[in-house]
């Protein structure tokens, strides 16, 4: 970002601290943002302190990865009202770009202005995710199983599941982007597509209910989901004649997919970051091939997976004594998928070990070598604090703070302590080493009372966001002064982080008074595998 957006920031009149506070920042939602590794490393500590206090009772990565989720936005949110603030109060800091170019788009003219164009392409999507969340709210849409302690004969299963519900709404949000950027184009194939989502919400509200076997639902969803895709077909040939959609859409899909198999509880976050490795290895040896239409084995690998995890989603595949006529015949079909999955995988290492980089490497030997010296990095930085640790246990400081901690009555009062502490921390400390420092010792305690794990390590993992932004040993400040060009000094780096690091205080804030904000779509979704 820093290579890319700084310069064409500051040739358009850009402030230089606005410019690089906003870079610096938003470089590091990835920390908060599903998947992170931030979370990750704390859904470990977590999973442990409190199983060991609540006995029976899990705290897994993908439950952490849904509880980011509406802190991650609400803090898009605040950095985007602060940019538009800024934009507005003191326009010589971020001048307006006029493009008379994009006056001429037909979309834009169609709509009758850029920010008419930009009103009916963002409004409805925020629409459709409102939806959801209120379909949630009300019971409409929810996992079809009693959590553990409700009894079966209280529970009444939600008419849509919430697999079917995200695949509404990520459907919906494609068909919307393709008529917004091209609304002169055939309507018929689109309102084919329409049509058929609304067959499946139909099916799945009134015909299809948790009870009915998974061939049947399978034949029910068959007839819609071919009017459905269809409609997608022609609204991904479409998309592809937009350039940013051509570049973006690749990588968006990848990453749908693989937060969507999390979070629609196909998978666990083990399983999906290996379907995201696969994805990006079969993505890197698609821009490999030329012409495109050499990578049709790439395209049937892709489509293979896909159908593979749909089909270990509705049907048991596991090798029993005794298997039903439809999940054997579900377990021969991914048998085969899975080959010509694999067959996919090996053409894709094949190609980028004949590509070459400018450096004469081939392209997978590069990859590898890079993703070992990262690993290696991390664990390297993580034996040693997992040893600075063990000198301080040794002595018995661990058990020093943890009375400290505990005579405190107010179990909040300790979490806002060690919530100070970590902020003091990050001006000196990188995210790892605060991680297995300070979460060891005061794990125990916060996670052994009865203050909900979501809530509290969400909290932590805002909080640990700061260190990134927090001079002098913020690592976006001194990534970013790496690269920026030498009239950007580090005093306009410094500046334009400050009321960043601020918002994400007033975050911390807002989650801390506001606990559904963090609870509510773990307790909407489904559990993973």
């Amino acid at each position: 970002m820093g290579l890319l957006s700084l310069p064409t920031m500051l040739n358009k009149g850009y402030s230089p601290a606005l410019a690089t506070g906003t870079i610096c920042a938003s470089g590091t939602l990835g920390q908060i943002i599903p998947p992170s590794i931030v979370l990750v490393l704390l859904g470990q500590q977590v999973g442990e302190y409190y199983s060991e206090a609540h006995p029976g009772t899990v705290v897994s990565v993908g439950t952490l990865f849904k509880a980011a989720i509406l802190p991650g936005i609400m803090l898009v949110g605040l950095y985007i009202a602060y940019i538009m603030w800024v934009a507005l109060t003191k326009p010589e800091m971020a001048p307006a770009v006029h493009d008379e170019d994009a006056e001429a788009d037909p979309a834009i003219a169609h709509f009758g202005g850029v920010k008419r164009f930009l009103l009916m392409l963002f409004l409805p999507i925020i629409g459709i995710f409102a939806a959801w969340v209120i379909l949630g709210m009300i019971g409409l849409t929810g996992p079809q199983a009693p959590r553990p302690g409700v009894e079966v004969t209280d529970f009444i299963a939600p008419a849509i599941s919430p697999s079917i519900m995200a695949l509404l709404v990520l459907v919906s949000v494609i068909f919307w982007l393709r008529y917004a950027l091209f609304p002169l184009a055939p309507m018929r194939p689109l309102l084919m597509g329409w049509f058929g989502l609304l067959l499946v919400a139909l099916v799945s509200i009134f015909v299809v209910n948790p009870s009915m076997s998974p061939s049947a639902a399978t034949i029910w969803y068959a007839i819609p989901a071919y009017f459905m895709v269809r409609g997608l077909a022609h609204a991904a040939k479409q998309l592809q004649n937009n350039d940013v959609i051509r570049v973006a859409f690749p990588p968006i899909v990848l990453i749908v997919a693989v937060l969507g198999s999390i979070l629609g509880g196909v998978t666990n976050p083990t399983a999906a970051a290996g379907l995201g490795a696969g994805g990006a290895i079969m993505l890197a040896a698609t821009r490999q091939l030329k012409p495109v239409q050499a990578s049709w084995p790439i395209l049937w690998s892709a489509y293979g997976i896909v159908i593979l995890l749909l089909i270990s989603n509705n049907f048991d595949i596991r090798l029993l004594e005794a298997m039903s006529a439809e999940n054997s015949l579900a377990y021969m079909v991914a048998f085969i998928l899975f080959h010509l999955a694999f067959a996919g995988l090996l053409y894709c290492i094949y190609i980028l070990w004949v590509a070459h980089t400018r450096r004469g490497k081939p392209v997978v030997y590069e990859i590898s070598v890079e993703t070992m010296k990262i690993t290696s990095m991390v664990f390297v930085i993580l034996i040693g604090s997992i040893m600075l640790n063990l000198v301080l246990k040794s002595f018995g400081g661990d058990h020093y703070i943890q009375e400290v901690l505990r005579s405190f009555e107010n179990e909040r009062s300790v979490l806002l302590l060690v919530l100070v502490v970590i902020f003091i921390m990050g001006f000196m400390l990188d995210f790892l080493e605060i991680i297995y420092i300070v979460i060891p010792i005061v794990g125990p305690v916060i996670y052994g009372g009865d203050m909900d794990p979501k809530w509290v390590t969400i909290l932590i993992a805002v909080n640990l966001q700061t260190s990134f932004l927090t001079p002098p040993f913020g690592f976006a400040l001194f990534y970013l002064r790496g690269v920026a060009p030498p009239s950007v000094t580090t005093l306009h780096i410094y500046r334009g982080v400050a009321p960043f690091v601020l918002i994400q205080v007033l975050a911390l804030a807002i989650l801390w008074f506001i606990e559904p904000i963090t609870t509510f779509l773990p307790n909407l979704l489904p559990e993973g595998g």
